[in-house]
Order: structure tokens, then sequence, then C-alpha cells
């Protein structure tokens, strides 16, 4: 037996070389899997992909060979592919970074409109609003995908307040000299804050699913008991249209109803997964968080969506959505021991942030109307004992104020006397008498309203209304 114990038939010589081949195979395959695994959890700027593969330039187009084979799917699918091609192109890509000394003195940049520099954070996001102010879009994400970046721009806002205290309060104590305040201004504080002016300002931009290219933003408003961030991308002057997610009540939720989460998971933009509501009412604590050496504790989120849809680093921000494509939350934090999904992901409930966005939204385009009446395009007369109407002093051309034909006061170079000009005596139906009624009138507007004014003659007292657009 001995002797014969390495010598096989033909048929068995056939077959173990055949199964030596395919466990090799099942090795290489087993391998490359892990290692797919293990660079998963790498930063985003170590993942080594095909050209833009990262963002999935096709995902979301439809055509009509495409839309075709949706007749060969089940019901169930149909309504996911449904809501993937009409909420997709509304979701974006989000990253804040610390731009490198060399990239703002060359202005040289990297993926589609990102500075290099250090990167401080990225996650997902949507677009919750088109219609306030313009061409401006807002959109809503995890205020931890921006937390750096936000406490940084406001270190820096603080310093330069402080900074120009400091500069007032030393030209204060100066002779009243023009000469030598502005050599001290340019000279001696100049170098003394030179370090402070010297500071990078964190930068955030977004890729929205529908769009070509990054875009600068600006941080509107933050929510950390929610967990919430909003974004403001202005003056989009590109070939981008941007629709705006509608949200859905969380409330209505039932344990076992189908949701679909969109976002990011380690930088892969366009990535869908589904699932289930697996509980609700939860309570989530996460881990702590690292401000320089010091250990903050973190705002516990209250009243979340339990899910199992997969939930990794880089959804954070994006949208959970209902089967009828409705926002009813923002993924935000995920229950694991490896960092990566375990099908225990957590999302803050819609109806505890739709009132909260809305009020940061209305706040921000409350403000174009609260600096002076630039919206309008008036200057207001300063008010003093002789009057208790807003006389319009001024009005910038090209302005809705100019367009609508409202007449500043004019004065007659020789005699110095008002011989004509108009005053804002009500807008709409609210009558204001001074400044502080008007602009908490206007505060009420936003930019693209269209608006009712009265006005009052200044020589004949007779009122007219005009129309404009703000």
């Amino acid at each position: 037996m001995s002797a014969n114990y390495c010598s096989y038939p033909k048929g068995w010589k056939k077959i173990a070389w055949i199964t030596n081949v395919c466990l090799l195979v099942c090795i290489t395959l087993s391998s490359g899997a892990a290692f797919v695994t293990r660079n998963s959890n790498d930063p985003v700027t170590k993942y080594r992909s095909p050209k833009n593969a990262l963002h999935a330039d096709n995902t979301f187009k439809v055509s009509a060979e495409t839309f075709d084979d949706l007749n060969s799917l089940s019901p169930e699918e149909r309504t996911v592919v449904s809501v993937v091609r009409s909420c997709g192109p509304s979701v974006g890509y989000v990253t804040s970074v610390l731009p490198s000394n060399q990239a703002r003195n060359t202005s040289r940049t990297v993926l589609n409109g990102v500075p290099s520099g250090f990167p401080l954070g990225s996650g997902s996001c949507f677009i919750v609003d088109t219609t306030f102010a313009g061409n401006a879009t807002y959109l809503a994400t995890n205020y931890h995908v921006i937390e750096q970046a936000y406490e940084l721009q406001t270190m820096d806002e603080s310093g330069r307040r402080i900074r120009n205290e400091i500069t007032g309060n030393l030209t204060a104590l100066l002779p009243k000299s023009n000469e030598l305040c502005e050599f001290i201004n340019t000279t001696v504080l100049s170098s003394l804050f030179q370090q402070s002016r010297a500071t990078v300002i964190p930068e955030i931009y977004v890729r929205v699913n529908s769009a070509t290219r990054f875009q600068k933003c600006r941080i509107v408003g933050v929510d950390p008991k929610f967990d919430l961030a909003v974004l403001c991308l202005e003056g989009n002057s590109s070939s981008d249209s941007f629709q705006a997610l509608k949200f859905g009540s969380s409330t209505d939720l039932v344990v076992g109803q189908g949701l679909i989460a969109i976002g990011n998971p380690f930088g892969l933009e366009s990535t869908v997964t589904t699932g289930v509501v697996s509980a609700l009412g939860r309570e989530v604590t996460t881990a702590p968080r690292r401000r320089g050496l010091v250990s903050v504790p973190s705002i516990p989120l209250r009243n979340c969506i339990q899910t199992d849809c997969a939930i990794n680093p880089g959804n954070s921000g994006g949208p959970l959505l209902n089967r009828r494509g409705q926002v009813v939350g923002i993924n935000s934090a995920i229950l694991s021991t490896s960092g990566s999904s375990a099908g225990i992901g957590f999302a803050v409930p819609s109806d505890a942030i739709q009132e909260e966005i809305r009020n940061i939204i209305r706040q921000d385009s409350r403000r174009f109307s609260q600096r002076g009446m630039v919206t309008l395009g008036v200057a207001i007369v300063k008010q003093s004992a002789w009057s208790d109407k807003n006389w319009i002093a001024k009005i910038a051309p090209n302005s809705p104020a100019a367009i609508a034909g409202m007449k500043p006061l004019q004065i007659n170079s020789t005699s110095g006397c008002i011989e004509a000009g108009e005053a804002i005596v009500a807008i709409g139906s609210k009558p204001v008498s001074n400044v502080p009624e008007l602009q908490k009138e206007l505060s009420r507007c936003v930019p693209g309203e269209q608006l009712s004014i009265t006005l009052e003659d200044f020589m004949t007292q007779e009122r007219r209304v005009v129309y404009l657009t703000l």
C-alpha cells in the first residue's frame, strides 16, 4: 500500500489537477477580497481606482433603452430604481479642506476644482431648497461632516474681531494725525498681525451628482443637537439644474418598512443601498470627539431611526428615503466594531430637522434685507425731529427700487430746500413710519419675492403703490 500511496489512476490525476487549479483561484480571489476590504477603511485620498470611477457620471442617466429594461424587474425593484433615478441627482459629495500655501499662491487645484491641502472631512449631502435666494442652492448634511472646517472658520472670525478691537484701541490712543495713523496701520500693526492675517481659511466644496464639477459653498448654519448643518451654493451660473428633495414624515414610519440610502461611502459617489426600518425611537451617543488635545463629549441624538441599509463612513449627511422618494431622515451614525457597516445604522428623523432647516434658510435670506435695504436698493435719510417718515436718500442703479421708479429726495443747490422725493410709508399692507419698522417688514421677505410698496410724495403728500421683485 505504501509503495502505491502516490500512485493515482489517470482519472484521479486529472481531478487532482483541476482541484489544485480551483484552490489556487480561490486563494487568489480571497486575497483580493481581503485587500479591497482593508483598503476601504483607508482615507479616500489613498483609494486607487480607474479614472473617474469615484464619480459615477452615468449612474442616474436614463435612456429609452434602459427604461425598457425595467419591464423585466419586479414591482419592488422598479420602485427602487424609480426613486434612485429621481432622487439620486440631488444627492452630493461634500468635502472640506485646509488649502496649502502652494494651492493658495499658485491657484493649483486637484480633483475638479478642490484645492490641494489638508483634508478636514468629507461625506454626503442633499439639496433641500432652490427657491429662497435667486441662484442660491441650499443643502443639508451632518454637522460632524463639516465640524472641523466650521470650528476653524469660527476661530478665524473671532480672531479678526479681536484684531480689529485691538487695532481700534491702539489707534484711538494715538494723536489725531492722519499721516501718523496711516504709518502705524501700514507698518507697526500690519507687522504685529501679519501672522494672524496669514491664517489659512478652510474651504468647503460640494459636487452634486447631477453637476459636472465641484463648487465652493459656505456654511449657512448648524445645529449640533440634531447633527445638522446647512450649506449654500451661491451664484450657480453653470448649466447645472438642481432640484430639491421633498421631505416625508418620519412619524408615519413603521418597523419593517422599506428604505433607500444614497451617499458616498469611502468616497464612492452615487452609492445606493436598501433595507428596512429596523427600529424607531433609538437614542444614539457617538464616541467623544477630539478638539485639539481636548476630548469633547458627543451630544446624544434622540428618537433616531435604526435601519439595516448599509451605512458606511462617507454616507453621513446623505438622505434616507422611503419608497415614495421622500426624505425621512439624514444618515448620521453606525454601530460597528470594525468601523464599517454591520447592519446597524442610525438616521436623524426628518420631523426633527425640517423646521430647523427652514429657520436656518429663512434667517440667511433675511440678512440680505437687514443690511440697510441692500436688497431693495435704497438708503434712508437719518431720521430727526423734522420727520418721522422713511425718506429715500439714495437709490442704487439697476436696483429693484430704481427699476420700479422710486424717487430719492432732491435738494435745490441754490436754496438748499427739498424740491422732490418720496418716502416709504408701507410694505404690503403694513405701515412703516421709521427705519426699524421698515427693516422688520423687509426681513420677512426673501430675494425673488414680489412686493408692493406704498410711497408718499414730499411735495403733494399724495400716495402711490409700486410693485417690484427683490
